[in-house]
């Protein structure tokens, strides 16, 4: 009796330590599937941090350029003050036009003024040289006719009348005098080539002068 109570007590003890034996190992199965899930969440989340981590990274990205973007517009003026330069920078332009066209103008007149005036400097020229030579030709004329008569003076006929050769009335024709241009019709003298070069010269040198002093004036006004 003793050897069979203590069998199944040894019986017992077995169905007890089985019956432990299974519930640890449905603990132990139950814990696997908890870590198992864990896992699965923690990838989860390393996944979703990851994504969050480049949405952050391009979010500072942004707001980096937002602020280098804004910083530049800051420097800049704003649109009203910018259309109110706009509007100064024409008006000084209008000006400017306005400037230029007064001064090429006023250039164009006196360069008429002064291709008249050199125009006329050179006919009083030619016709002080005209008249020059008209004196010199009519003092010439009057001292071979006063030799003439001289010589021609043993030769009066009895009527007192002076014989006067025929050499003597075309050199009295031919003679020009100081009273052609009243007597007859007027001249117009023709300026040479040479003359028209010197003209020229004389031009382009005295409006050079003229143009530098323009441009300087306009320089002057520019910078008031």
């Amino acid at each position: 009796m003793a050897q069979f109570a203590q069998c199944k007590l040894t019986a017992m003890k077995n169905v007890q330590t089985l019956q432990m034996i299974g519930a640890e190992r449905d603990n132990y199965s139950k814990l696997v599937e908890q870590h198992e899930q864990s896992i699965v969440l923690a990838k989860e989340e390393i996944e979703a941090s990851k994504k969050e981590l480049i949405t952050a990274k391009q979010i500072r990205k942004n707001k980096m350029e937002y602020d280098l973007l804004a910083s530049l517009i800051q420097e800049q003026p704003d649109r009203n003050g910018t259309q109110k330069q706009i509007e100064i920078i024409r008006k000084e332009i209008d000006d400017l036009v306005q400037k230029k066209l007064k001064m090429e103008r006023k250039f164009q007149k006196r360069r008429n003024d002064f291709t008249l005036l050199m125009y006329t400097i050179h006919e009083l020229e030619q016709q002080l040289d005209q008249d020059n030579s008209s004196s010199s030709s009519s003092s010439s004329s009057s001292s071979s006719s006063s030799d003439s008569e001289a010589r021609s003076e043993p030769d009066l006929n009895d009527n007192g009348i002076m014989e006067v050769s025929d050499e003597d009335d075309d050199l009295n024709n031919s003679s020009p005098t100081k009273f052609d241009g009243v007597r007859g019709e007027p001249k117009f003298y023709s300026v040479s080539t040479e003359d028209s070069k010197a003209m020229s010269v004389e031009e382009d040198t005295v409006l050079e002068l003229s143009i530098d002093k323009d441009e300087h004036d306009v320089d002057v006004v520019v910078a008031s």
